[in-house]
Parts: structure tokens; C-alpha cells; sequence
């Protein structure tokens, strides 16, 4: 069959080197020259006897003089052709050559042959014609009669033959298709031409047409004749195109696309040419039989059309054994909205007995950048064949072509599918030989539905020679209900991307052929969600155990898979799970081609033609889900939304990680699922129903037929404290806010009471709260949360579940008493607590606790802060009064104020009052932190900053008061620290933390503690020791004097204060020390601290 088609190209190509001997010149008996400049229309230029006189219009030497066997020579220049019908009927050899001539039509202007026999036209240019004809498309505006549609046409050829056309060009057919050519018989060839810009550019407008060249064999002629009788011009022609260019011509307007919406079936009478093939269209209707048409050399760029935006063929009706030959075309940027981008390919027929052995062969042709909605590059959509005759069967072959950048929403470089009305007859028989596939690209809305840069629909292939599909877009080969045949070939995928199967994607029933020469090559293939290679997928259902469709089948049947020798090869290919090459919904029918029962043997048959690069075979195969199981029995109350604890595992025993979507029901009538549900595992399941139950949940995993099936049960369990079932007693029930129950307080409703949409339970707790059912009377009980139960990240707001020692429930003071468990176990009860709501109430109780806590400390503050000031400052503002000069305490309240100010600097003594300041801010922040997490982080804070505010101002006289005071705030910092960490990570059993915390609590306590006892007891080390610190101390405060005596006189101040203590000596009563201050005769002052 190949080697027949070879020898149709090879015939084409010596016919076009011959052509010339077909018209030789001297056949013209008659010549009529037109000359522009040099003519005149006088009847003496239509009489080639009397010599030559030239006509000046091509309009006048047409209409003046047809007769058979005439040449018209045009000389170079432009000319025009005038509206009226310029028609040559029923005549035999004529000609029109020019010279580099221009011929441009008025309107309604254009040429007709109508059973005109040897026609030749050359170095012509026919630029913006377009007369009226009769078109073989059915008027489906009138549809009580069948009528014709009428279009226009630059060139119109009927029941004519031998037509050859050279080096001619036709442009700009504004709304009218260039050329069209019904019924040609004979030889026809159209040697470097020109077709561009032929269109219908207004689409508002009622009119037809448009697109490069348009040939028919009809079913239905122009006349309005319609029928099979068979004559000689549609059986035998030859049309030959060689060297041709088809650019920027259009066949899309208004009219082609409301026909389109159109339920058309193309068969007989029913048929609508318009919108079909924007640079070349071909139609065999009727009983067209045994014609050959050859497209050598041609380009084709920036053509549009319905379908075939480039080339367009059809076979319909009858057609029996005709040949379409494509070789060494450039098919560049052309669109179709439909179908085929550069070359849609269509075998439409009603019955087993129509149209066969039709045949399309595309040779050395590239297909580049071409956009269609089916089939970017190629779309090829033939039909069942006879089933009497397997010879009647057609093929398309496709040899060393390539496609290249092409875009579609299906089949990015090729699209088949199978023409379905007729279900009996045998498919067609499609071949791609040393094809290359290359950075096609699938565009759709869906990510997840882009298969196929070749997509083949219910039709088989066979794939020979080498073939190449690199860095497609989509899955490089998609098989839908079909099979691919490798045998005979070098397959490689390289650099591919899909969604499943980045190189082959086996779709429903689909499956792969090989050979013992077969070899398949997968590298750096990437799938986004499952098979970095090979993805397959079954939809019957059967039992896979048993089954023996594998979806790889040896061409061999009778050869065990250990002994195949076909090589694959899978080089880091990768799947959303991984790396991952071949995933299937299941490989056990793979495995009973086998004598080996191990499932992660299966595509591990033979190491020698079995390679996985990077790991070993079974780490790179995987199933969907072949088998699930639950964990434990589920709690639910009604109305929850929760996880269900399901495990699925593939065939191989691995745990399956990404989602499996599973249906289900519940079959009984006090429980209900979710409506319409489905289930993702990882996701969540509602249910609703009565309560303290258990029921079974019936699970069928979504497309995986009885491969995954399974029940288990679950239990019902009672509604939360505070939530009520509703209604009551219906298997809609669920759980909601009883707005009619007293929990003091504690619950808040959430509008309605109903389960909100994010799941957040309709009740909530006041912050640190619990509440549940604890005592022999089921009562509610409630109480204070311990640390790490009701605060931390897991709280928010909702409820969460913590069980509780029987005997520790009343008052929850012990954290050891807490338990978290999976379920209740026995002497236990089920314990509802909450770490994130304040209610209204409990903002006001905040409010005014905050209140008195001011008021309470407000007298004291503000004495300390009042008079923390040097003592002087007082006697001033005293002596200024003399009511106060008399009565004013002054001895008593220096006492009264150095017991609180008496150790700081002069200029430090209201640091004093910053001790009740900072017990102030802790009460508070403890009072309106939302949770314990807030509190420490807000005390922590406030640590720091004392320790930055006391190493700052040094407010003690004695540096050692100094720094106890830095390193007590940096111990409150640490234990704080600590705190937080152990509050949020509840569940860490490390007992460091709390070690130290402990040590850090109770250090100070023993070291004053026991420096305490040493000093009542009279220790005298321990003496000498703290003396050495205070002796230390009173030498730098004495140098400081001796500094000051030398530099510094002593103010007025600073005399009112050693006054104020020479008269009024006193011992401290914290540290046994005393003070003196005395002045000397220089108003110098010096300091002497006497143990």
C-alpha cells in the first residue's frame, strides 16, 4: 500500500515536468493580442486572420470574439474586467497569457468556463474579482424546498478538463472565494501559483465565499441536479498542485458559522462547502471515484477557516478509491475555530457499503504553529469502513513529517477521532513513520484535563520507523478507547509535561502493542499528578485479579512478559508522589500474563529490557487505590465535620498519597451522610441522626469500579455540653446551641446555635473554662482549665477534648490528673474545655476589677511618687506655709520616707514607687490577656524592660543593690520564658524545662534563706563577708568624696539634707548598717558607713 502511493507522487511530479507537451502553441488557431497603450477596440482587432491589430480592454476582446481553439495575449500592463458575466461555454483550447499582466475586476466581475475542454492561463494576475454563481451548499434558509445557495467566485471552472494554470495569481476576491473548480476531468495542474487574501472581510453582510481554491466532485451540481449517474467528470481527474502559495485567504464569515450550529450530517444533498478549507478545500461527493489530487512543494501561512484552516478534505457519500497526496508542504500559522489548524481531514459516511478506500498521504511535510480547537497541526475524523472487503478499508499515512509549536484544546499536534453514526464496518487504518512531535501545547481552562499533543479517539494507529515526541505541553500521546501499535519502532518521550501520563496516557480501555524489536525510551517526563511516563486508567468494571487486560500487550500473545525483548527505558520521569514512571489503576491483569504471583514484580520482568534509571523498578510503579482500611471506630456527633482515619494502599502495599475520592451512603433511617456526597481521603464527612449509635458507612472509591469497595462502622455519639440536637429524633438531627439552657455564663451562642460553614462549633466556652459531665448524676460541671489544656494554638475557638480522672473532675487543680486518650476508658467521662472567648460579661467584671485595683494603690502611689523627692525639696515647700512650718512632722516623716527611699540616690529616690508600679501592670496584664500564652508574653515584656530601666539609672547608692535587682528581673524573664514553652507544647514530656524552672524558683529562696540563719546565729565568716561587700563599697562611696571634696562644693541641698541627718541619725533596718552624713569646715562632704 505504501509503495502504491509512492508511485502516485512519482507520477505527479513527471506530469508536471511534462505538462508543457500537453498545450503546445501551435494548437491556437486563433490569437487575439490586447495591448493597453497600442490597441484599439475596433472590430478589425477581433479578426487574428487579417494580421495582428491589437484590442486596447481585455473586457472587449473577451466578449467579442469566443471561439474554440483562441489565445488571448495580454502585453504587460493593467487592464480591467467589467461587471458583466464573462462566460466561455461549450468550447474547446482556450487560453489567456500575459506578461506579468494585471487584471482588475469591478464589481461583480470575474471569469467562467463551463465545459470548456484545455484551458490555459498564465503570467496572470486577477486581482479583486467576484461574480455571482450557483454553489452546490444547500440553502438551509429554505427549508421546505432544496435550493442552492449562490456565492461569488474569481475564477469558475464547471465540467471542464485539462485545465492548466501557471505562474498566475489571484488576490484580494473581496467576499468571494478565489478559484473553484466543480466536476474537472482529465489532467489539471496549477503550477506556481498564487492565492492570497481571498475572504469575506465584513462578516455582518448576508454573503458566501471566501478561501484560496475550492474543488468539488459533486453529488449535487450547480445546475440543482442532484444524483449518482455516473459520468466522466468526477471519475479519473488528476489535480495537480505544485509550487503554490495559499496566504492569508479566509473561509469564516456569519453564515459559515450559523451553519455550523446546524445539525448537518454531509451526505447527498445534505452538504455545506462554506467555512471548510481557508487556503485549499477538496470535497469527493457522490460516486466520485479513482481521482488523484497532489500538493507538492506548496506553502500554506495564515490561512483561516471553520475547519481546515490551511487544506481541507472530505470524502463523502460513495467516493470510492480516491488519493490525496501531500508532499513537502509548509502548513505555518494557520487557525480554524473548530477543527484542523493547518489540515482537517474528514471521512463522512451513513452506511458500511459508502465511501472506502480513500486515501490521504501527508510526506515531508512540517506542521508549525498552527492553532485549531481539535487538532492544531492535523485533525483527522474518518468512519467505519465495509466489513465485507478489508481491502476497502482507507489509510491516512503520515511519513517523516513533523509538527511543531502547534496549539489546541485537544490533540495539540493531532487529533483522530472516529466518526460514530454507523457502528458496524471496519476503522480506518492510520500509519506515522519517522514523525516528530515538538513543543505542541494544549490550552484549557482545566489544568487537569490536557491530554494529548496526539490524541487519538476510537481509532487504532500504528506507529513505525523513529518517533519523536520532545517537550510537549500535555500529555505527548493520549488513547482514548483505542490502541497504539509500536511494533517496528523507536519511541522516544522526551521532556514531556501532563497531568497524567506526560508521555502516554491510556484512557479508558486503551492499550499499547509491541514487538521483539520494540523500543521505548521515557526521560525527563513530568506528570503533575500521577505516571511521570505511562499513565492508564480502567473504567469497566471487573475484577483485576482475574482479568487479563493489561494494558501492555506483546504482539506474540503466546510469549510470557519474562521473555519479551522489547526494551524500555524510564530515565527521571516524576509524579506528584515522586518518581514515579507508570502508574495504573491497577497491574494485577498485567500479572496474570505472568507466572509470577508477586505483584512488585509486574514490569520488573527482565532486567535486560527493563531499565529504571535512579531506583529500583517497584519504587517507581504505582496504583490507585487497591484496598482501604480504618484505623479505629470514628466518634461523630451529629452534625460534625471531621476526618475520617481511612488508609489506602495501592497494589504493591504502599500507602497511596494523593487523594482518592470516594461515594458513599449510610443505609438506615436514623443516620444520614452529608447530601451529595463524596469524600477525599484526607478530607472531611459530615453526618447527621440521632446520637449514642453506631451505623456503617458504605465507601466505593469514584472511578475504581468493585476495586475498592468497603464498609465500617461508626458511632454516634451524644451532642457537647451546652449543644442540643435538632430536630430531635430526625436523621437530618444536628448538633446546636441550646439557647434555652443556664451554664452560667460560661456559653455563648453563636448566631442561630447552628454549625457554621467553617466548621467552628455553634457554642463556645469562656476563656480558660472547662464544662462537661463528671459525677455518678451526670451533672454539669464546670471550673478553672489547668496550664496547657485550655490555651496554646490548638485551642482557638474551638472545643476541644480532653478526658479527666473521675475523682479529680470536680476541681481539675492537679495536671497530672488529665489524660488524653482516643476514646473514654473506664472511670472516665468525656471533658469539653475552651481557650480563646470573653463574653460581654466578663469585659465589664475585667473593667471594674481593673478599677479597683487602681483605686486601692492610687493613695500609695501617689505619696511615694509625691514625696520621692530629695527631702529638702519638702522643708522648702513647708517653711513657705507656716500652718505646716508648725504642725509638719518633719523628723517623723523623714523616717517614714527613708524606710522607703533611704537606700536609692538622691536624684534616684522615686524609683521607689516603680516597685508598685510594675505589680500593677502584671495584675493587669494578667486580668486582660485573652490567654496564658498573652499573660507570659506581655509579663516577659515588662522583665525586659525593667531589667533595661535599672541597668540604665543605677538607682541604688550600693552597685551590689544594682545588680541583685537586674539579675531578679532576668530570673522572672527566664521562668517566663520557660513558661511559654512548656504552655505551648503541651504534649512534650522533656522534664528539663521544668527542672529548671524549679531551681531557678527556689535559689534566691534558699540562698537568703540560709544567709538569713548564718547571720542570726552570729556566724562571724558570713559576717566578715557581707561587711567586706558593704567595707567595698563604702571605699568607692568614700573615693566619690574625696573626688567631690576636690572638685565639688557642696550646695545649698545637700547642707539642708546632712543637716536634716545629723539631727535625725538612724540604722537601716534591712541590712543592720548606718548611715552618718556630717559637713566639714570646707562645705565638702564626706560619707562613713560603720557596720
Amino acid at each position: 500500500m505504501f509503495s502504491l502511493q509512492r508511485l502516485d507522487l512519482l507520477f505527479a511530479l513527471v506530469s508536471v515536468v511534462c505538462a508543457a507537451t500537453l498545450w503546445p502553441d501551435e494548437v491556437y488557431i486563433n490569437t487575439i493580442l490586447i495591448d493597453g497603450q497600442l490597441g484599439n477596440d475596433t472590430p478589425s482587432c477581433l479578426e487574428p486572420w487579417k494580421g495582428p491589430l491589437p484590442c486596447k480592454s481585455l473586457s472587449y476582446a473577451l466578449q467579442g470574439y469566443r471561439n474554440d481553439s483562441t489565445l488571448y495575449v495580454l502585453s504587460h500592463g493593467r487592464y480591467t474586467l467589467n461587471s458583466s458575466v464573462m462566460t466561455f461555454t461549450n468550447l474547446n483550447v482556450i487560453g489567456i497569457s500575459g506578461n506579468n499582466s494585471l487584471v482588475v475586476c469591478s464589481d461583480n466581475a470575474g471569469l467562467a468556463f463551463e465545459s470548456v475542454s484545455y484551458i490555459t492561463i498564465t503570467n496572470v494576475t486577477f486581482f479583486s474579482c467576484g461574480a455571482l454563481r450557483n454553489s452546490t451548499s444547500r440553502n438551509y434558509s429554505d427549508s421546505d424546498v432544496m435550493t442552492l445557495s449562490t456565492f461569488k467566485v474569481g475564477l469558475y471552472f464547471f465540467l471542464c478538463g485539462y485545465v492548466h494554470l501557471e505562474t498566475m495569481v489571484v488576490a484580494n476576491s473581496i467576499s468571494a472565494t478565489g478559484v473553484v473548480m466543480y466536476d474537472t476531468t482529465g489532467y489539471n495542474e496549477i503550477i506556481s501559483c498564487e492565492f492570497y487574501n481571498n475572504s469575506v472581510p465584513d462578516p455582518s453582510t448576508s454573503l458566501l465565499g471566501g478561501g484560496g481554491f475550492y474543488v468539488e466532485f459533486t453529488y449535487c451540481s450547480p445546475t440543482g441536479y442532484c444524483g449518482n449517474t455516473v459520468y466522466n467528470y468526477n471519475v479519473g481527474s488528476t489535480i495537480i498542485f505544485y509550487n503554490c502559495t495559499f496566504h492569508n485567504n479566509v473561509a469564516m464569515d456569519a453564515i459559515s458559522l450559523q451553519s455550523h450550529s446546524i445539525p448537518i450530517i454531509p451526505s447527498n444533498g445534505n452538504h455545506v462547502a462554506f467555512g471548510r478549507g481557508g487556503g485549499l478545500s477538496l470535497f469527493f461527493n457522490g460516486n466520485a471515484s479513482h481521482n488523484t489530487l497532489s500538493i507538492i512543494n506548496c506553502n500554506f501561512s495564515d490561512n483561516k477557516a471553520l475547519y481546515g484552516g490551511g487544506l481541507f478534505i472530505e470524502f463523502h457519500d460513495t467516493a470510492v478509491g480516491n488519493t490525496v497526496g501531500v508532499t513537502g508542504c509548509l502548513f505555518l500559522n494557520n487557525s480554524a475555530p473548530f477543527s484542523g489548524g493547518g489540515v482537517r481531514i474528514g471521512h463522512f459516511v451513513l452506511t458500511n457499503n459508502g465511501a472506502s478506500y480513500n486515501n490521504v498521504t501527508l510526506h515531508e511535510s512540517d506542521f508549525s504553529f498552527n492553532y485549531g480547537y481539535y487538532g492544531g497541526g492535523l485533525s483527522i475524523e474518518p468512519a467505519l469502513q465495509d466489513t465485507l472487503n478489508a481491502y476497502a478499508v482507507a489509510y491516512f499515512l503520515s511519513q517523516t513529517c513533523q509538527f511543531v509549536g502547534n496549539v489546541a484544546m485537544l490533540g495539540s499536534a493531532v487529533y483522530v477521532s472516529l466518526f460514530t453514526l454507523i457502528t458496524t464496518g471496519l476503522p480506518p487504518t492510520i500509519y506515522f513513520y519517522h514523525t516528530l512531535v515538538q513543543d505542541n501545547v494544549l490550552i484549557t481552562s482545566n489544568p487537569y484535563n490536557r491530554y494529548g499533543a496526539v490524541h487519538i479517539h476510537l481509532v487504532a494507529v500504528k506507529f513505525r520507523d523513529l518517533i519523536r515526541f520532545e517537550n510537549n505541553n500535555g500529555s505527548a500521546l493520549a488513547l482514548v478507547a483505542s490502541h497504539a501499535d509500536f511494533t517496528s519502532c523507536r519511541a522516544e518521550f522526551f521532556g514531556n509535561v501532563g497531568p497524567n501520563g506526560a508521555a502516554i496516557a491510556l484512557l479508558g480501555a486503551a492499550w499499547v502493542i509491541i514487538g521483539e524489536d520494540t523500543i521505548m525510551r521515557f526521560v525527563n517526563n513530568i506528570a503533575t499528578i500521577n505516571g511521570g511516563a505511562i499513565y492508564n486508567m480502567y473504567i469497566e468494571k471487573e475484577k483485576f485479579s482475574t482479568s487479563t487486560n493489561c494494558f501492555l500487550k506483546y504482539r506474540n500473545a503466546t510469549v510470557s512478559p519474562e521473555n519479551w525483548t522489547a526494551h524500555f527505558t524510564f530515565i527521571n520521569n516524576s509524579d506528584s508522589q515522586g518518581q514515579n514512571s507508570i502508574h495504573s489503576t491497577s497491574i494485577l491483569p498485567c500479572g496474570v500474563l505472568s507466572s509470577l504471583t508477586d505483584p512488585s514484580k509486574i514490569f520488573c520482568w527482565n532486567n535486560t529490557y527493563w531499565n529504571y534509571s535512579g531506583s529500583t523498578c517497584k519504587e517507581q510503579i504505582s496504583t490507585d487505590g487497591s484496598n482501604v482500611s480504618m484505623s479505629s471506630i470514628p466518634s461523630f456527633y451529629p452534625g460534625q465535620i471531621a476526618q475520617l482515619p481511612l488508609t489506602v494502599t495501592d497494589d504493591l502495599g504502599n500507602e497511596v498519597l494523593n487523594q482518592t475520592v470516594f461515594t458513599g451512603f449510610i443505609n438506615d433511617t436514623l443516620t444520614a451522610l452529608s447530601p451529595q456526597f463524596t469524600y477525599i481521603v484526607s478530607g472531611y464527612v459530615q453526618l447527621t441522626g440521632n446520637s449514642d449509635r453506631n451505623t456503617t458507612l458504605f465507601l466505593n472509591a469514584a472511578g475504581n469500579g468493585d476495586q475498592l469497595y468497603s464498609e465500617f462502622t461508626i458511632k454516634v455519639i451524644e451532642c457537647p455540653p451546652g449543644l442540643t440536637p435538632s430536630p430531635p429524633g430526625n436523621k437530618n438531627a444536628t448538633c446546636v446551641c441550646d439557647l434555652n439552657g443556664n451554664f452560667g455564663g460560661l456559653l455563648l451562642c453563636l448566631g442561630a446555635g447552628q454549625l457554621q460553614n467553617n466548621n467552628t462549633p455553634p457554642a463556645l466556652l469562656q476563656q480558660g473554662n472547662w464544662i462537661g459531665i463528671a459525677d455518678s448524676n451526670s451533672a454539669l460541671l464546670a471550673g478553672p482549665c489547668p496550664p496547657g489544656y485550655c490555651d496554646g494554638a490548638n485551642s482557638n475557638s474551638l472545643l476541644d477534648q480532653i478526658d479527666c480522672g473521675y475523682s479529680k473532675c470536680t476541681d481539675l487543680v492537679q495536671p497530672d490528673s488529665l489524660v488524653t486518650s482516643n476514646g473514654v476508658s473506664s472511670g472516665y467521662k468525656r471533658v469539653y474545655s475552651a481557650g480563646q472567648y470573653s463574653s460581654t460579661d466578663n469585659t465589664f467584671v475585667t473593667c471594674y476589677a481593673i478599677m479597683a485595683y487602681v483605686l486601692l494603690l492610687m493613695p500609695i502611689l501617689l505619696l511615694i511618687v509625691l514625696f520621692g523627692y530629695p527631702v529638702h525639696f519638702l522643708e522648702r515647700m513647708v517653711n513657705k506655709v507656716p500652718f505646716l512650718q508648725k504642725h509638719y512632722p518633719a523628723d517623723k516623716m523623714n523616717i517614714f520616707l527613708d524606710t522607703f527611699q533611704g537606700d536609692f540616690k538622691n536624684n534616684r529616690r522615686f524609683y521607689a514607687s516603680f516597685y508598685f508600679l510594675f505589680r500593677l501592670v502584671v495584675a493587669v496584664e494578667y486580668i486582660v490577656a485573652v490567654s496564658g500564652i498573652n499573660q507570659l508574653s506581655l509579663q516577659l515584656g515588662t522583665c525586659v524592660i525593667m531589667i533595661f530601666i535599672s541597668a540604665l539609672l543605677k538607682p541604688y547608692k550600693r552597685p551590689f543593690l544594682n545588680y541583685l535587682d537586674i539579675l531578679m528581673f532576668a530570673n522572672m524573664a527566664v521562668l517566663g520564658s520557660l513558661s511559654m514553652y512548656m504552655l505551648q507544647n503541651p504534649s512534650n514530656k522533656n522534664l528539663v524545662p521544668f527542672i529548671l524552672q524549679y531551681i531557678l524558683i527556689m535559689t534566691p529562696a534558699i540562698l537568703y534563706a540560709g544567709v538569713y540563719l548564718a547571720w542570726i546565729m552570729g556566724l562571724s565568716n558570713v559576717r566578715n563577708v557581707l561587711s567586706s561587700l558593704h567595707l567595698g563599697n563604702s571605699k568607692r562611696h568614700t573615693a566619690v568624696g574625696a573626688r567631690e571634696k576636690r572638685s565639688s562644693p557642696l550646695s545649698d541641698e545637700d547642707v539642708l539634707i546632712d543637716r536634716s541627718r545629723e539631727t535625725n541619725s538612724y540604722t537601716y533596718l534591712y541590712d543592720s548598717v548606718s548611715e552618718k552624713n556630717t559637713v566639714d569646715s570646707g562645705k565638702t562632704k564626706e560619707v562613713y558607713i560603720n557596720s
